[in-house]
Formats: structure tokens, sequence, C-alpha cells
């Protein structure tokens, strides 16, 4: 069932982040790192995979016995780590992913 509720958690994420992309204009700019560009499309891709980061780092805190059963049960919780709420995880994790990719594109 905890398999279940975390499969049904992922899709529904995944539907709300397309979907929000259908919002954004053509090729718009969210930030510039260097002379690297990150597009709305990929920063909301990098944010999505923070969030599982952060979901996934709850879920093996917790053990064998998570009860979370959706987006709104996780924004409760703190990152087991270091302490930080979900949105601030989220967002620091997202940075460092826009950085990552904004360093590989400068090597490149």
């Amino acid at each position: 069932m905890k398999y279940f509720k975390s499969i049904i958690a992922i899709i529904l994420a995944a539907i709300m982040i397309f979907s929000l992309t259908a919002c954004h204009k053509k090729n718009e700019v969210v930030m510039t790192i260097g002379d690297t560009e990150i597009q709305s499309g990929l920063y909301l891709s990098m944010q999505y995979t923070a969030y599982s980061e952060f979901m996934d780092d709850v879920n093996k805190s917790l053990g064998d016995n998570p009860d979370i059963g959706s987006y709104a049960d996780y924004k409760n919780y703190i990152h087991p780590d270091d302490g930080k709420s979900m949105t601030d995880w989220v967002n620091e994790r997202t940075k460092q992913l826009c950085m990552q990719y904004a360093a590989l594109q400068k090597l490149s």
C-alpha cells in the first residue's frame, strides 16, 4: 500500500509539472548562470528531481511504515539530514542541480 501511495504521488506530481509547463512561453529563461540559460522546462524537470529526492530521503528515514499519502503530507516534513523544510530543501537542491548543469555545459 505504501508503494502504491508513493507511485500515485509521483504520477500526480508529474502531471502537475506537465500542466505547469504549458503555462510558460516557449524557451522562457528562468535563470542564467554564467553564459548558460536555464529554460523553464529544464528548471521544472530539475525541481521535480529535487522533490523526488526529498520524498525518497523522507521515506527512508521513516523506515517500513511511512504514513505519507500525498504531496500535502510531505510539506509537513523536514529533511532528515539537514532539518530544512520541504520548500527550502527543494529550492536549494534545484539551484544546485542548475549549477551542475551550467558547469557541465561550460565543460562541453
